[in-house]
């Protein structure tokens, strides 16, 4: 019903043609990047917000990683790259787009990183290779069984004492909303925070933690805001996005 009204009021275009259009800002990301040296994702005021504050929730939530960590569906690889930085540990980023994969690699420059092409339902690395395992925006593209079956690789590939975050855009931030606005919504299905910790569950994982996250606001209103206002913003359901911190 929520996803029905939201696609029709926000004029939510095909998965395909979602797609097309973000391979075409990617390689628009990346010719800016090798022309100017400017990476989005890391001199923007927001997405360095971002991914800082989405560091700092994971940090808060499981204190440090110790091991080596993979990002499934990386996008930029921005998140994998704060964390690794903030933590020291190796990030492996999976996408299935060569034009992601070759943006990660400007992302991380010279920092050290493994990049892998692969499906996300059938990631070839040994059972328990990773401390975390994290994937950001992207099980809400897919249907139930696509979901069940990525969710249950995450699983197969962590750790015993590792952890397995997920998030996913949240239909209540203004943030969020203001982007559907201006851009257009994509394929991305309403997943609530209950929904996605089910999902978590159904593939034999305990949860850590769940709810939304802090972030809420781009850096031109936010800085108007305290950041402890925010917070307590996100958390009672305005934040950017869903998540669930979860282990086996």
């Amino acid at each position: 019903m929520i996803q029905s009204l939201y696609d029709k009021f926000f004029h939510a275009i095909p998965s395909e043609k979602e797609w097309s259009v973000w391979h075409k800002k990617t390689e628009s990301k990346i010719a800016k990047a090798k022309l100017e040296g400017v990476v989005f994702e890391l001199t923007d005021p927001t997405e360095v917000k971002y991914y800082q504050w989405i560091t700092d929730e994971i940090s808060n939530i499981i204190g440090s990683i110790d091991g080596p960590i993979l990002e499934v569906g990386g996008g930029s690889g921005a998140l994998s790259f704060e964390l690794s930085k903030r933590f020291g540990c190796k990030a492996t980023i999976l996408d299935s787009s060569d034009v992601a994969l070759e943006y990660v690699k400007i992302v991380f420059g010279e920092h050290d990183h493994v990049l892998v092409k692969g499906d996300a339902t059938d990631i070839q690395f040994s059972n328990e290779s990773f401390s975390l395992v994290h994937s950001i925006g992207l099980i809400e593209h897919f249907s139930d069984d696509i979901i069940d079956k990525m969710v249950k690789e995450m699983s197969r590939l962590v750790s015993k004492k590792g952890n397995i975050f997920i998030a996913i855009p949240n239909y209540f931030s203004p943030d969020m909303i203001s982007l559907w606005m201006k851009y257009g919504k994509g394929s991305e299905r309403y997943i609530s925070v209950k929904r996605l910790a089910e999902i978590a569950s159904n593939a034999g994982l305990s949860i850590v933690a769940s709810g939304h996250s802090e972030f809420s606001f781009s850096e031109d209103l936010g800085r108007f805001i305290p950041r402890s206002i925010e917070k307590i913003l996100g958390r009672c359901g305005l934040g950017f996005l869903n998540y669930v911190m979860c282990k086996k």
